[in-house]
């Protein structure tokens, strides 16, 4: 395969946060975990990596103002990185939004990073170990095998206990060549394939999706309980 020397990151920020709470609030990538805006832990753990070089910060339509005056308030090395740009009606739009921006800039990255704001605890060693992973591999995926018990359930009946043996619980960060993903996503528009994440399209697309392992920190909020977890776990990691 051909070498990784630029690689780019996509940080898909557009959501709604329906099942976080009523629509009077925030959605849960603007509420504050440990005084800052869950979206800027992602943000700047990603501008801070010395692989990364270029960042876009996929927004809802009506946040793009004012999320361009507001990260400036937040983060303090490496704007110079930063693009930002608004997502569409679903993730995989922001996705493709995202990648479409990186698709106009003078030169194409050869490797890019998708992940989701909502996962706050992404670190260096997680971003060290994808990247590694994408200069050997079609693409991957961060993920945590699964512990629990899985049951298929219908009407509220077990139907079946599903062996967990090679099941994983999928996270973000998600990577991919440039070219390959940005393909993977215009036939998924063109043929209607809807997905849940990048791993899925890059499976349809019929590319190989490797798993590395991930921390057990890198939770996603989606309700308030899961924002009062993040805010204990922030104290107990130091962050």
């Amino acid at each position: 395969m051909t070498s990784v020397n630029s690689i780019a990151a996509v940080l898909v920020c557009a959501g709604s946060g329906k099942r976080f709470g009523d629509e009077s609030q925030s959605p849960k990538q603007y509420q504050l975990l440990k005084g800052s805006p869950v979206y800027t832990w992602g943000l700047r753990c990603l501008l801070d990596h010395e692989r990364i070089n270029r960042v876009v910060l996929v927004v809802a339509t009506d946040m793009e103002e004012d999320i361009k005056t507001d990260v400036e308030k937040w983060i303090t090395k490496g704007l110079e990185k930063l693009s930002v740009t608004t997502g569409g009606a679903t993730r995989q739009a922001s996705v493709f939004n995202g990648l479409k921006l990186l698709s106009q800039q003078e030169s194409l990255p050869d490797a890019v990073l998708v992940h989701d704001a909502a996962r706050p605890f992404i670190n260096a060693t997680i971003l060290d170990d994808v990247i590694k992973c994408v200069e050997k591999e079609q693409a991957c995926t961060v993920g945590s095998p699964v512990s629990d018990t899985v049951k298929r359930v219908d009407d509220s009946i077990i139907g079946e206990t599903v062996d967990r043996t090679n099941l994983v619980a999928v996270q973000t960060p998600q990577a991919a060549r440039f070219s390959e993903l940005f393909k993977a996503h215009q036939r998924a528009e063109a043929d209607g394939w809807v997905t849940t994440d990048d791993a899925a399209i890059m499976e349809m697309a019929g590319y190989k999706v490797s798993v590395v392992l991930s921390t057990r920190w890198n939770i996603k909020i989606t309700t308030k309980e899961d924002l009062r977890i993040c805010e204990a776990l922030a104290l107990a990691i130091n962050r």
